[in-house]
C-alpha cells in the first residue's frame, strides 16, 4: 500500500548540500530558514505521479506559517472542511481540503499542472510526509544555531 499512496502523493528532497550560515537578525521561521539555504536546495511534491519542483528556501520559507498551519487543521479530526493558500510568488497554489472519511482527505488545487486536480490520501500518511519536511527544517535551523523557542511562525 505504500508504494501505491507514493505514487499519489509524497515529498522527496533533491539533495543533502552544505547550509548556509547562521543569521543572528532572523528571529522568524520563514527568515531563518531563506538565511540556511540555497536557491538551489529544491523539494519535490509527487501529485498523481506528477513531480512539482519547490524552493525549500523561498516557497516552503514563504509558506512556513501555512504549511503548520494546514498540518493543525489536519490534526483536528473534527475540522471536516478548510483550506490552505501557498504564498509564494515562484509556487502559487490553492488547497482545499475535505474529510472524506474518519481516515481519508480530498486534496483539491487550482494550478496548472498537468494532473489530476484532486488526490485522495489517508490523513495520517499525509501529516507524516510533511511533518518529515518539518523535522528536517528544524533539525538543519538547530545544527546552524538557531533556537527554535525564539523563532516566531511569521512576523
Amino acid at each position: 500500500m505504500a508504494n501505491n499512496l507514493e505514487s499519489i502523493f509524497r515529498l522527496e528532497f533533491n539533495k543533502e548540500s552544505e547550509l548556509l550560515d547562521f543569521d543572528s537578525e532572523e528571529i522568524t521561521y520563514n527568515c531563518a530558514i531563506q538565511s540556511i539555504y540555497k536557491l538551489d536546495e529544491d523539494v519535490y511534491i509527487y501529485w498523481n505521479k506528477e513531480k512539482i519542483d519547490i524552493s525549500l528556501k523561498y516557497d516552503i520559507g514563504d509558506s512556513w506559517a501555512d504549511i503548520t498551519g494546514m498540518l493543525n487543521n489536519l490534526k483536528n479530526e473534527n475540522l471536516k472542511k478548510f483550506d490552505m493558500e501557498w504564498p509564494s510568488s515562484s509556487f502559487f497554489a490553492y488547497w482545499e481540503f475535505t474529510q472524506i472519511d474518519k481516515s481519508n482527505i480530498k486534496i483539491e488545487t487550482n494550478w496548472d499542472y498537468k494532473t489530476d486536480k484532486y488526490i485522495i490520501v489517508p490523513r495520517k500518511y499525509f501529516i507524516k510526509e510533511w511533518e518529515r519536511l518539518i523535522n528536517k527544517i528544524k533539525k538543519d535551523l538547530v545544527k546552524q544555531g538557531y533556537d527554535l523557542k525564539k523563532l516566531k511562525n511569521s512576523g
